[in-house]
């Protein structure tokens, strides 16, 4: 913060990022820290249902009943399940925030190996 005389200059780090409609931007929360959490909501809601939606798999629900239930398509359903068959480190680590910078939703979605050290590397967390 510098004062000349009255008036106040702060100076803070942000980040800009385009939000969904055009002619908006967002202002996320940034720091100057590069161990500092980054939390994505949009990745640990997906994170989150994936493993309610797999349990309920597990207890004998069906795909359908769970896509009825939560009000939501069939195929959303099917593209969030894989989500809960992520390595467990991988799930905590974005739970806790600390996900490589540039890793997106998009990306959790695509299609990865069944061996957890390649999805590490997939993933960018190798």
């Amino acid at each position: 913060m510098i004062r000349r005389s009255s008036s106040i200059i702060l100076k803070v780090a942000i980040r800009l990022k385009r939000g969904g409609r055009p002619g908006k931007v967002l202002i996320s929360e940034f720091s100057l820290d590069p161990q500092a959490p980054r939390i994505n909501a949009g990745m640990i809601k997906a994170l989150v249902r994936a493993h309610k939606w797999d349990q309920q798999i597990r207890a004998g629900s069906s795909i359908t009943a769970i896509a009825k239930q939560e009000s939501v398509h069939c195929t959303y359903v099917g593209q969030i399940l894989p989500l809960a068959y992520r390595a467990p480190d991988i799930t905590e680590a974005i739970l806790d925030g600390r996900q490589p910078e540039d890793l997106r939703v998009e990306n959790l979605f695509k299609s990865l190996s069944i061996n957890r050290t390649e999805q590490r590397k997939q993933l960018g967390f190798a």
